[in-house]
């Protein structure tokens, strides 16, 4: 409590001595605000200090509501009134993401357009090691025989039974 009282006396001091020179809080400056910050900082951040201290050491549902006004006051009247509280955030990085993000694609296309394409051959279909001839004889040994019966006989796959007979014109034909 007594650097509650430190950082208070250390506020009102300032208060009283600008309001000598005719500045009240409400007409301070950037210059009177930074005097007053400066002047009251090591106060303010002790006080804070012991405020975290007492909230590390006892759960927060059993502190004295009175300590938990005082700090919120203190620090709303830091923040707020005196703008004590300086934020360094900066747009450096996301702005360098999205230009990142943003030059990527036409980057890539550019790239893609520039430099020479690998040239692709013909598509070269595997040589059949099937004859129609063999085929031929399979299916008038038994003409009402499976792809998958013919493979096992001419041990090809029946995919490729399937193809040979497409290329011959047999159509597909379902058994009933």
């Amino acid at each position: 409590m007594a650097q509650y009282k430190k950082m208070l006396a250390c506020l009102q001091n300032q208060t009283e001595v600008l309001g000598v020179h005719g500045i009240g809080p409400d007409t301070w400056s950037g210059k009177t605000r930074n005097v007053t910050c400066d002047r009251c900082q090591d106060s303010y951040r002790a006080l804070n200090h012991i405020y975290a201290d007492v909230l590390g050491d006892i759960d927060a549902d059993h502190i004295c509501m009175d300590i938990v006004d005082a700090m919120n006051m203190t620090r709303m009247v830091w923040s707020q009134n005196l703008k004590c509280t300086q934020r360094n955030v900066t747009a450096e990085a996301p702005f360098i993401v999205v230009t990142c993000m943003c030059i990527l694609p036409p980057l890539f296309y550019l790239l893609a357009w520039c430099l020479p394409q690998h040239q692709r051959g013909p598509i070269i279909r595997r040589l059949a090691t099937l004859s129609d001839k063999a085929l031929w004889n399979a299916l008038n040994a038994k003409p009402n025989t499976t792809t998958r019966a013919l493979a096992t006989t001419l041990g090809v796959t029946h995919m490729a039974i399937g193809n040979h007979l497409n290329d011959l014109g047999y159509w597909k034909v379902y058994s009933t």
